[in-house]
């Protein structure tokens, strides 16, 4: 029997058999999403963590890439690119508030696959508005760090707003 699931951002249509092969993935590296955002939360400076975070990130992308999944395939490519922006830059400031957009990230993709998982629609409509707002903050910062130190982080902070505006189009 076919599983159709239907979200604000788009919509997903899944085999049974397909819906359990992804999900016992997806709850796997969630976890580990979890545990070194976590940690990177509570150590900034902590690049490591932040590494196998895109790491996982880069996992969860290839099993949303293989089901077809381009909501959660575009909330990893955002954190995906969040995350190396932080490794190349040294500001402790912004690294805690951009652990927070992350974490809140994994949280969004956790709300998707635990709806795939129950096979109901995801209501998450009300986050991923506040959550674009952080989103942009965040982009704001990296443009205004780039202007005051004159680094290379103006590039990858249009690569962001790109990334904001595939969001706004799911």
């Amino acid at each position: 029997m076919p599983f159709f699931f239907e979200v604000s951002l788009g919509s997903i249509y899944l085999e049974e058999a397909e819906r359990e092969e992804f999900l016992a993935q997806a709850v796997i590296i969630i976890e580990k999403l979890q545990l070194d955002i976590e940690d990177f939360e509570d150590d900034p400076s902590d690049f490591d963590k932040l590494r196998s975070f895109i790491k996982s990130i880069d996992r969860m992308i290839l099993q949303a890439k293989l089901f077809d999944l381009a909501s959660v395939v575009a909330f990893c490519d955002t954190s995906k690119v969040v995350g190396q922006k932080l490794i190349r830059c040294d500001n402790c400031e912004l690294n805690t508030i951009a652990a927070g957009v992350l974490a809140d990230t994994v949280d969004l993709i956790n709300k998707i696959v635990q709806a795939i998982g129950a096979g109901e629609s995801s209501q998450i409509a009300n986050d991923y508005a506040s959550f674009q707002g952080r989103l942009k903050i965040l982009s704001n910062k990296f443009k205004a760090l780039e202007a005051s130190t004159q680094n290379e982080l103006s590039k990858e902070a249009s690569e962001l707003d790109s990334l904001i505006a595939v969001l706004d189009d799911l």
